[in-house]
């Protein structure tokens, strides 16, 4: 009887030694997990901030960003949005993204952040506007070339009651490559870009000016055009539309883009990143795009429009220049806070109506 006592004993001691054991094992297992889990996000930390760094800063702070007295309701409508402006430069030289090159896409992009819309308004490059502190006024284009994203940024926020701080700009060579690196864009060449090789010519001139290669059009109709070939057809404006057209392009190649990329493998976005960001200039910090990250899925592209609209534009010669006039820009900055903010009770500020007045005097054009 007491043999089998100790028999007992001892195969309790074993049980309890063997689930001893077993436990060890599964706890290294989890630390290791742990720990290789650790590893990744701080490899992947670290390569996104080394990525990041390819990004090109600005020499200028938010705090310098100027915007108008705002009406209280205003303020309140703009709240629950992030709002951005997107510019893209002629930067021949793949390298000058501030002053000194002209702002040939002006868009605005107003995000939901209870919804995940994203709306992009596009402003002519060659609309009328108060462009700068001195109180000149000319080309909106201008504003980027005179004081760069500062003053650019500065000039939507005073003609439109924005609350604008941050910026993207990007320039030809950033869309031809991240065009390249999706696999291309299709879109529908219209038979007008063939006449007189325009298309090609274009694609000519855009392919020296990146040096990026490309290839030449040979029919109208939907097609792949790659990067440099759909940066030309971003880019011309001497057919039906004008440049009313060409920014309307302009915003169909952003919302094919965007829909790509948000099917595309972390391979080719990681790609993408690295070839992009040295052309791309922003004051979005890291911590601002690693706050984006995980929202991206739920992004989605709602409405999009050209300011001023076909009903509240004219043109008219101002100082030996073609001009673009918003007829009214009260109504203007009306009609485009209703469209990126809902808003259709904006009360305009003391400083748009005063812009207003003089674009109305210098034009001779006035609302209804």
């Amino acid at each position: 009887m007491r043999r089998d006592e100790e028999y007992e004993r001892e195969l309790r001691r074993r049980k309890r030694l063997k689930a001893r054991r077993a436990k060890r094992r599964r706890t290294r297992i989890l630390v290791f997990l742990v720990e290789a889990i650790l590893l990744v996000l701080v490899l992947a930390g670290v390569y996104f901030v080394s990525a990041f760094e390819k990004l090109q800063k600005p020499e200028f702070t938010e705090n310098e960003v100027e915007t108008n007295d705002l009406d209280a309701e205003v303020e309140e409508a703009m709240t629950g949005f992030s709002t951005y402006a997107l510019f893209g430069v002629d930067a021949r030289d793949n390298e000058t993204l501030d002053k000194g090159t002209h702002g040939d896409v002006v868009m605005i992009a107003s995000v939901n952040n209870a919804t995940g819309e994203v709306r992009l308004a596009s402003i002519y490059r060659d609309t009328y506007l108060n462009i700068s502190d001195d109180d000149s006024y000319g080309k909106l284009t201008t504003a980027y070339f005179q004081g760069g994203a500062l003053n650019a940024i500065n000039t939507l926020n005073k003609n439109f009651d924005l609350n604008i701080t941050n910026y993207v700009t990007f320039n030809w060579a950033a869309v031809a490559i991240g065009i390249n690196d999706l696999g291309g864009v299709e879109v529908d060449v219209p038979e007008s870009m063939m006449e007189d090789q325009m298309l090609n010519g274009y694609t000519t001139l855009t392919a020296e000016a990146t040096g990026i290669d490309s290839q030449l059009t040979y029919q109208a109709g939907p097609q792949t055009l790659d990067g440099v070939q759909a940066v030309a057809y971003c880019r011309i404006r001497y057919i039906a539309g004008d440049d009313y057209g060409r920014t309307s392009r302009q915003r169909e190649v952003v919302e094919k883009v965007l829909e790509k990329a948000k099917k595309a493998d972390i391979g080719t976005l990681n790609k993408i990143v690295n070839d992009v960001f040295p052309n791309v200039a922003t004051n979005l910090g890291l911590t601002d795009i690693l706050a984006m990250v995980p929202k991206v899925g739920s992004y989605y592209l709602g409405d999009e429009g050209g300011f001023p609209s076909e009903d509240m534009r004219g043109n008219a010669t101002i100082n030996g220049g073609a001009m673009v006039v918003p007829v009214t820009l009260v109504d203007t900055a009306k009609a485009l806070h209703e469209f990126l903010y809902g808003n259709d009770n904006y009360v305009p500020s003391p400083t748009v109506e005063r812009i207003s007045a003089v674009i109305e005097s210098d034009s001779g054009l006035s609302g209804n």
